[in-house]
């Protein structure tokens, strides 16, 4: 009997030293992956940022050397003097060589297309590079959300799990003071005490084992097939949420 108590107890005191582990290796997991979570947003927030700086500068670069060309052709075609327009004006009244009035007339024309055409790829190419920023902007914006709501599930994690270990914590009685026999065996007292809480009926003192909601509802059901069973002669007991019925006949019954 005493090597049966010694070797129950150390059992138990291995599956408690196992939930302990198992317990601080998920509240360890869950830390790991919230500082993992949250350095792989601040990368990619880094990225972005860097990403659009670029974006940013090549867009600045495109449109001063845009402007400086386009200055160019301005002051070339200023330089055009009062006179050059006076003959501009007569190859059209009809006066002078039309030849060589004609060709500048025309390349002054295509001088003045090239820098429209320009001016649409400067403002085609800002375009192009404000989507990409925007597009930049939306997936920063999801990645933020996206951390919130991990970042949120890692509290709500956490929470539970202090709530967890607040709601064992709170079951467990230390009683200090009262000398411990050698001999003793926790399941055999527990097993002493159920058994002999049959003696308190009629009185206001109830000893019940500590099961949860669920299996104490389960328990509710089967009480009243208990009792049935009992009534008519079968041997008949709850074990946690089931039941257990033995007919005379030794045909055995048991509740899903």
């Amino acid at each position: 009997m005493e090597k049966k108590c010694s070797k129950m107890e150390k059992k138990f005191h291995e599956m408690r030293r196992k939930w302990k582990k198992s317990f601080t290796k998920i509240c360890r997991k869950w830390k790991k992956i919230g500082e993992k979570l949250f350095k792989n947003t601040q990368k990619i927030e880094k990225k972005l940022m860097e990403n659009s700086k670029r974006l940013k500068q090549e867009i600045q670069m495109r449109i001063k050397i845009k402007a400086k060309l386009f200055k160019k052709k301005s002051k070339q075609i200023s330089k055009a003097s009062t006179a050059g327009v006076y003959t501009k004006i007569r190859t059209f009244s009809g006066f002078g060589p039309w030849g060589q009035k004609s060709q500048r007339y025309r390349s002054r024309k295509m001088d003045m297309e090239r820098i429209e055409e320009m001016f649409a790829s400067i403002n085609n190419n800002t375009k192009q590079t404000n989507e990409k920023l925007d597009k930049l902007i939306q997936e920063l914006n999801q990645v933020k959300e996206e951390n919130t709501k991990l970042t949120k599930k890692v509290e709500e994690q956490n929470e539970r799990i202090e709530m967890l270990e607040r709601e064992i914590r709170g079951k467990n009685l230390i009683i200090k003071g009262i000398k411990e026999d050698i001999n003793e065996c926790e399941e055999v007292t527990r097993e002493k005490i159920l058994n002999s809480a049959k003696n308190l009926k009629g009185s206001d003192i109830w000893i019940d084992e500590g099961y949860t909601k669920k299996v104490q509802e389960e328990r509710k059901k089967l009480i009243p097939l208990l009792k049935e069973a009992r009534e008519k002669g079968q041997t008949a007991y709850l074990i946690y949420d089931k039941l257990k019925i033995y007919n005379k006949a030794g045909t055995f019954y048991e509740s899903q």
